[in-house]
């Protein structure tokens, strides 16, 4: 998983992967969402052989990956992330096709 900020003029400012666990994963980002303290939050699919897993990633600019949430693995090529939505009350909201 990765994840990039640039400037306004193009320029690269943060670069955030995931931590990988699985030898061989292939994961894909497919939602970002900005927390009010700065922190990323990354959502997408991690795959390893037939197992595809959907994934949760928070990231700080100081400290890089701080923690991951999976749904588990099950044999199923087509689960997909969708985006990820915040509420009033600092929850964050993920759907996915599992």
């Amino acid at each position: 998983m990765y994840v990039a900020s640039f400037s306004a003029a193009g320029d690269l400012s943060i670069e955030y992967r995931r931590v990988n666990n699985q030898p061989a994963a292939k994961v894909a980002t497919r939602a970002i969402r900005l927390a009010a303290d700065g922190d990323v939050y990354a959502a997408g699919e991690a795959q390893a052989g037939g197992d595809k897993a959907l994934v949760i990633n928070r990231f700080d600019k100081e400290a890089g990956q701080l923690w991951e949430i999976n749904a588990g693995l099950v044999a199923n090529p087509e689960r997909q992330s969708f985006p990820l939505l915040a509420d009033g009350q600092g929850r964050l909201l993920f759907s996915g096709a599992v």
